[in-house]
């Protein structure tokens, strides 16, 4: 599906014609790979809006696709049992496999891929770098991984495709996890040092950095929900203390790079989920508890709290209390606000929050594999609060997972119509990286859940990279947008941006399986941590018992003791 094109041209009078892809294998003199150690001036980010490159790119996780020994994720697949963290074991369950098990392979096949990604019509792609591949143990450098990088990064830039590259993208070395990992601010410097070794190793070859792609998600998950390492449940403070360490860590590692030389000509930012909850509508007393648990999902996600952080440098942990919009503060700082020379916003969907507090949606919405709606009018109004930041944007993750390839279709057409509409109302969008390019171990959810807009499954039998039709309405896309931000401002603003509502579908087979299997593992794992728990306390409860008669009888002997001795005394004065 392309969008509706005002020209004959397809683009108003005056603009600039789209540009064609590169084939694939082709080589650009302005985009060729740079010999080690070479100087490499990519032309993403400049200083004018007529002359900067529309980014049009796909976004891809190392790990995801292709697992690694040394992660602290791959640690906790080895080591996370059916009944500490039963989401795992839902995750097998139903996708069969894991990434340590059978995976997609990019880090071997990564040619494939950028030919893959070129044929959409890509010039930019958004890539991790695995700080557990580069640096698997502290202080020791993989110069084979190194290479493999340069050798990625080559691959791209070949088929003109500008890198961006993530130095956290929740995964980190598990010696980093044993040091306490972002609990402890005395690590900060240790994630800085990798951030300054990952731009003097590849500063050549990649210009766009993210130091932290969804900073809030980790702390979220790890600390609260316990479905992600370290596993922590219900540790609040200990959550806002992680996110406020990866914030001041971020903070750190743009002024040492920027500190390199050459530093100026590197931009860094971060990826942010903007992610508000709501409820179905307001019936009293009957979604009170909805309502509440709305007002906790949003505040955990830092929906408010980075929009503060971001345009102010106030970092205010108050988790919302039980009532009517108050809350409790465990601490407030003022950092200053943070240097960034651009934004990522990660946008999925606006989930709602049903009275049984499980995933929902309102009648016209469809809904996805992971319980949350498509929502084509929320990208729309994200990109525009997220316009006060003053800094350019990149949408740096939207996509969706579901079976119904019509309404993978949708999506892809909605949202990226959204994103044009906001284009063209003056929001300073530079750029679009679509999540993602093949099916891969999405975190907790495994191979179930298939963001891919080629499809690949663990199974011998499965597809292997196989395009889905969603690949080609995003092609279509690409190929029809002109090549610069200005152009494509321009463009939107003549072009027809309605989009069709459809009706949502009846729920899948595995959407019901999921969301039961994850009700039920859910229960299991709180039941499970609770008994924990009560054995934890047992033996201090079983000590105060049995130390109670003890402590009985040690008053009642001082009580006859006391007597004795009042007795003595009185029988000494009558003999006097």
């Amino acid at each position: 599906m392309v969008l509706a094109q005002p020209g004959a041209n397809g683009l108003p009078d005056g603009s600039p014609s789209a540009a064609a892809p590169a084939p694939a294998g082709s080589s650009s003199s302005s985009m060729s790979a740079p010999r080690p150690g070479s100087s490499f001036e990519l032309p993403i980010l400049t200083n004018s809006l007529n002359q900067e490159v529309f980014v049009k790119g796909v976004g891809t996780h190392m790990w995801q696709s292709s697992g690694d020994e040394s992660s602290n994720w791959s640690h906790i697949l080895r080591s996370w049992g059916l009944l500490n963290y039963p989401r795992f074991a839902m995750a097998r369950l139903l996708g069969g496999f894991t990434v340590l098990e059978r995976c997609p392979n990019s880090w071997d096949r990564y040619e494939e891929d950028a030919a893959l990604s070129s044929s959409l019509g890509c010039n930019g792609f958004r890539l991790s770098l695995e700080w557990s591949r580069i640096e698997p143990r502290r202080g020791f450098i993989d110069q084979a991984a190194v290479q493999r990088y340069r050798d990625i990064f080559a691959a791209l830039l070949r088929r003109g495709m500008t890198p961006n590259a993530t130095l956290h993208h929740f995964t980190h070395p598990q010696w980093f996890d044993e040091l306490g990992g972002f609990t402890k601010a005395e690590n900060i410097q240790i994630f800085v040092d990798f951030a300054v070794k990952a731009v003097q190793l590849f500063g050549d070859q990649c210009q766009l950095w993210a130091t932290f792609n969804e900073p809030t998600s980790s702390s979220t998950m790890g600390f609260i929900f316990g479905a992600y390492p370290p596993g922590q449940m219900l540790g609040l403070e200990t959550a806002g203390r992680a996110l406020l360490n990866m914030l001041r860590a971020h903070t750190a590692a743009y002024r040492a790079i920027k500190a390199l030389p050459g530093g100026e000509r590197h931009k860094v930012g971060f990826t942010h989920m903007v992610i508000p909850f709501s409820h179905w509508p307001d019936l009293g007393p009957l979604t009170a508890h909805s309502r509440f648990a709305a007002r906790w999902l949003t505040f955990w996600w830092g929906y408010d709290l980075m929009h503060e952080y971001l345009q102010s440098g106030k970092f205010a942990w108050c988790v919302p209390s039980l009532g009517s919009g108050g809350s409790s503060c465990s601490f407030v700082v003022q950092d200053g606000r943070p240097p960034l020379d651009w934004f990522g916003v990660n946008f999925y969907s606006r989930p709602v929050i049903s009275p049984f507090l499980t995933p929902g949606r309102l009648p016209w919405q469809v809904i996805s594999d992971l319980g949350y709606p498509i929502d084509p009018q929320g990208m729309y109004e994200v990109l525009v609060r997220c316009s006060a930041y003053g800094v350019p944007l990149y949408v740096t993750e939207t996509g969706v997972s579901i079976d119904s390839q019509r309404h993978r279709q949708y999506m892809v057409d909605s949202y990226l119509k959204e994103i044009l509409r906001a284009m063209s109302d003056g929001v300073d969008v530079r750029g679009l990286y679509y999540w993602t390019l093949l099916d891969n171990f999405e975190w907790n959810g495994g191979y179930s859940i298939k963001f891919g807009l080629y499809e690949w499954s663990p199974w011998p039998w499965g597809s292997d990279r196989r395009k889905r039709s969603a690949a080609d309405t995003l092609a279509g896309f690409y190929h029809s947008l002109p090549p610069t931000v200005a152009a494509v401002r321009k463009w939107a603003s003549h072009a027809d941006l309605s989009h069709e509502q459809h009706s949502p579908p009846p729920h899948s087979l595995r959407w019901w399986a999921s969301n039961c299997l994850l009700l039920y593992f859910a229960a299991l794992q709180w039941l499970w941590r609770l008994g924990g728990r009560l054995l934890q306390l047992a033996p201090a409860a079983a000590a105060v018992v049995t130390s109670a008669p003890r402590v009985h009888g040690k008053h009642v002997e001082a009580e006859r003791t006391a007597a004795a001795q009042m007795q003595a005394t009185a029988a000494l004065k009558r003999s006097l």
